[in-house]
């Protein structure tokens, strides 16, 4: 338990009390700042939503609810004040939001994206934003769980709520230059769970653009290369495995993040390691500690794999220590999470008494 937590994505402004340090960007993106539709956003909304969602965004986002706005009724900031993120999450649900149930449409996906790219003080995470705006027009979402979504009524997950999950993403084969993303899962019960599927999807659409394949690693990658980026995998997968309990993120979001850490971006690599880092990042920036070393760490991998993708002719070659095997025998030997939760409750018990039959 932390004392000061920011919670989740905030509207404008950095996260209060993140102390993480700016990341230099070999080749940093337009400015942005938080809180304004510029850099890639209005383009991108542009093209998937036309000029009336344009305009509609930006009167929102300009928009500051005050004395005589007309929007009248109990709990009205005074003049000049911007509400909490909570109650302009509250806000997002109501008589203009679309129909839940509906088909989650590009242009509904580049609203939402563009959205939480405005309420977000991460700019990890709004340069990943950047980055796949331009490929929703180009993609259909399909499945169970691709229909609108209302926002999750509250700042945090409710106890024992688990991430909803699930979706694929493959080349259009009636369309050349088109994506799908298939098989969006049902248990995608909020649109903060969309958000993050979908950028873990969409991370996948900018690999296959800029590989021509769905794998990480481009073709110009000999054999000894990929094996030391697969170790590099599996000792990141490792090392955020041990990080993951001071991530302050909720128990069941831990149980999902060590999931895909120790069987996606471990031992499946060279397809999931850049879209498992999307997806941590984007859980940690929503409902996890900011300044914590698991947001840090996910953080500079992101933005590196990011840097990695934008150029696709350079090999990825991180320097690592270990072989393949010592990698893999680290990634096979992390004992289970309630394991590891037991032998951390062992000094505890043991100021009570006997503590013999605590693992």
């Amino acid at each position: 338990m932390h004392a000061e937590r920011s919670g989740p994505a905030r509207w404008g402004g950095e996260r209060d009390g993140s102390g993480r340090p700016a990341v230099a960007r070999t080749a940093p993106a337009a400015p942005v700042w938080p809180g304004r539709l510029s850099g890639a956003v209005l383009p991108a909304l542009q093209r998937a939503a036309g000029n009336a969602a344009v305009a509609r965004a930006v009167t929102q986002e300009q928009h500051v609810h005050e004395e005589g706005c007309g929007h009248g009724g109990p709990g009205r900031l005074p003049a000049g004040t911007r509400a909490p993120a909570a109650v302009q999450r509250a806000e997002e649900v109501g008589p203009s939001e679309p129909a839940l149930g509906t088909p989650l449409l590009p242009a509904r996906v580049t609203e939402m994206l563009a959205g939480y790219r405005q309420r977000t003080g991460s700019p990890e995470v709004r340069a990943l934003v950047d980055e796949v705006l331009g490929l929703v027009a180009v993609t259909t979402f399909a499945g169970p769980g691709a229909v609108e979504r209302p926002a999750r009524p509250g700042a945090a997950p409710a106890p024992g709520e688990r991430p909803g999950g699930g979706a694929h993403t493959v080349p259009d084969q009636s369309q050349q230059g088109r994506y799908v993303i298939g098989g969006v899962a049902e248990s995608h019960r909020w649109r903060e769970d969309q958000v993050a599927t979908l950028l873990h999807e969409l991370v996948h659409v900018v690999i296959y653009q800029q590989y021509g394949r769905d794998q990480n690693l481009p073709q110009v990658q000999d054999a000894q290369q990929t094996e030391s980026f697969q170790v590099h995998a599996m000792n990141t997968a490792v090392q955020l495995v041990g990080l993951l309990p001071g991530s302050g993120l909720p128990d069941t979001w831990q149980e999902a993040a060590e999931q895909k850490l120790r069987f996606h971006m471990g031992v499946n690599s060279l397809l999931e390691y850049d879209g498992v880092l999307t997806q941590l990042l984007v859980w940690s920036d929503q409902y996890g500690d900011p300044g914590s070393p698991f947001h840090r760490r996910v953080g500079e991998l992101a933005v590196e794999a990011q840097e990695w993708r934008q150029d696709p002719g350079r090999a990825r070659t991180p320097e690592v220590a270990g072989t393949l095997d010592e990698a893999m025998a680290a990634l096979m030997a992390l004992p289970p999470r309630a394991q590891r939760q037991a032998r951390a409750a062992v000094p505890a018990a043991a100021g009570r008494g006997c503590s013999c039959c605590v693992m």
